[in-house]
């Protein structure tokens, strides 16, 4: 089994300088880097259910944008990572 970095993102300035740490990381053990983000939904209680549907996919596009942009930034300092399908979570 290769071994593997998880790094959870919140797309932060901090969150870029852990990313290039990790990157450095798997790039000089050989490890693939995993990164996550995790976003949370409303609960149905905040509004009408059409109302949530529209809070969630907002929240969902902008979770895929945010990765995708992440990605490219992480593939453009360090041409070697391995691309993994980028990881979102819904709490």
């Amino acid at each position: 089994m290769k071994n593997s970095i998880l790094l959870p993102t919140d797309f932060s300035e901090n969150a870029w300088v852990a990313t290039n740490y990790a990157a450095e990381l798997a790039n000089k053990f050989n490890f693939d880097l995993h990164i996550l983000h995790v976003y949370q939904t409303f609960g149905k209680i905040l509004g009408t259910a059409e109302f949530n549907e529209v809070v969630a996919k907002h929240n969902e596009d902008a979770a895929f944008s945010e990765m995708d942009k992440w990605e490219h930034k992480v593939k453009t300092k360090y041409p070697n990572y391995r691309s993994h399908l980028p990881a979102w979570m819904e709490i």
